[in-house]
């Protein structure tokens, strides 16, 4: 079972800013919670796209970040990945040879 949640920085950010935000989020999620005295491990792996330069509407960067987050989920838990078109191309290339 999973969740995703998306977090938008409305003034401009440096990408190591952004880095730093999600590894302070990973880090917390971490620890386990306590829930009516049950113990509750959560991991966190992040997707992150950047506008302008991923996109400049809605859908196009949350494909972006979709597409992040795939690459972050595949790689493991904790991980954080920056949007790439090369990610774009690979993702592309499987869904068509999954089209056949």
């Amino acid at each position: 079972m999973g969740g995703e949640f998306a977090i938008t920085a409305t003034r401009d950010v440096r990408p190591d800013q952004i880095r730093s935000l999600a590894k302070q989020i990973v880090n917390a999620m971490r620890d386990p919670f306590l829930i009516e005295r049950r113990e509750i491990s959560c991991r966190a792996s992040i997707g992150i796209a950047l506008a302008p330069a991923d996109g400049l509407d809605a859908i196009q960067l949350l494909r972006c970040v979709d597409t992040a987050l795939y690459r972050a989920k595949t790689l493991g838990a904790g991980s954080i990945q920056f949007f790439s078109a090369n990610d774009d191309e690979a993702a592309r290339g499987a869904m068509s040879s999954n089209a056949i």
